[in-house]
């Protein structure tokens, strides 16, 4: 993968793009509300506890949607509108959400395994390194399935097993990927002190991923893509 043209290109949209610096606020929002949210349940007897974090979700995900989709379409040489951008997030988002439940076996393998090396008390390292890894899977899984739901409007059973296959081809560079953006994530962390500011890393990890899934999709070909319509 060529590293180089990848995070060139995420600095020129963010160097030169409005929407995804509007896009990107309303995500880091969304997830910082979520959070928030997420945090008071159970310490309130009402139930906007519960409602708060379901309405950081849906926003969350139509702007992860969003920056996919515009970044794909400005490297294309397009100019997508906010209101396009958004109005076509939403009709994803059922997609999505269907991408999700059809992930839940993925999700409750990369929960049990960590649980299974901490109880067996092997190495806390090893313990630690598992999990982090686990983490890294389920980013990169979501991140570049919603890519294939956005980028090539596939569905989400499609999308799901492309993105698998995405990570076996190209398991060392998505795992660098990852890295790279952990250890930023790591040094906002060292010189503010502050874990909230380090939720902006989640928003170029988003745009750069999309790039490097363009990349993936260029150099090998997949059956589940061949009969797809990019939306570029």
């Amino acid at each position: 993968m060529n590293y180089k043209n990848v995070f060139s290109q995420t600095i020129q949209l963010f160097r030169h793009s409005k929407i995804i610096w509007i896009l990107g606020s309303l995500a880091v929002v969304a997830e910082f509300s979520y959070r928030v949210s997420t945090s008071l349940i159970g310490k309130s007897a009402t139930c906007y506890p519960f409602v708060l974090p379901l309405i950081a979700v849906y926003f969350l995900l139509l702007t992860k949607v969003g920056l996919i989709y515009s970044s794909n379409r400005i490297i294309s040489n397009q100019a997508p509108t906010l209101s396009e951008t958004w109005e076509f997030s939403k009709t994803k988002l059922k997609g999505i959400l269907w991408l999700y439940f059809l992930s839940i076996p993925l999700v409750m393998f990369s929960v049990f395994i960590p649980t299974l090396v901490r109880l067996s008390e092997i190495s806390d390292i090893l313990t630690l390194l598992v999990e982090l890894f686990a983490n890294l899977f389920l980013s990169s899984l979501f991140t570049l399935s919603i890519c294939a739901i956005t980028i090539n409007n596939l569905e989400s059973g499609r999308a799901l097993w492309t993105s698998l296959l995405i990570m076996s081809d190209n398991f060392f560079p998505i795992i660098a990927l990852n890295i790279i953006f952990l250890v930023l994530q790591m040094l906002i962390f060292w010189v503010t002190g502050n874990s909230i500011i380090c939720l902006i890393v989640f928003v170029p990890f988003t745009v750069t991923m999309s790039l490097a899934y363009r990349q993936f999709i260029t150099k090998n070909s997949y059956p589940t893509l061949s009969n797809s319509q990019t939306t570029a």
